[in-house]
């Protein structure tokens, strides 16, 4: 596992899972796109590529306020998943997240999050959250 950082696109809102629910435990999980421009002889193509980003603890206040189109720039431990399907292996890569920013909102007024966890003039400003070592689940 590597720190990574990734800044891009918020595929759909955000989902709150329970992982634990004896201990009232949830993981809040999101898709972001990124996209590389790569070279291919005198053209060039886009090469699109989705993490999931899984959020824990206290991050998770402004990470279930994420909304589909929003710009985001997430920070935490990369960890590759591997799976079948269909006879082949399969992977994938997901992102244990420790710091999120919400660059830019897709659609400030309609979105979840309530006036005191998100400034009315959010989508000018960056909104740094950072999870205190202490609070890891």
């Amino acid at each position: 596992m590597k720190h990574q950082t990734l800044t891009g696109i918020v595929g759909r809102d955000a989902h709150v899972a329970y992982f634990k629910a004896a201990l009232d435990a949830t993981v809040t999980t999101f898709w972001i796109e990124t996209t590389d421009a790569r070279e291919s002889g005198h053209s060039r193509k886009g090469c699109t590529t989705w993490h999931k980003v899984a959020v824990y603890g206290d991050l998770q206040r402004l990470a279930t306020t994420t909304q589909k189109g929003d710009l985001v720039s997430v920070s935490g431990l990369a960890c590759a998943q591997s799976h079948s399907r269909r006879n082949s292996l399969m992977q994938s890569c997901c992102l244990r997240a420790d710091s999120l920013q919400v660059l830019r909102r897709n659609n400030p007024r309609n979105s979840a999050a309530t006036s005191s966890e998100v400034p009315s003039d959010a989508a000018f400003k960056i909104l740094p959250i950072q999870l205190p070592l202490g609070l890891r689940p």
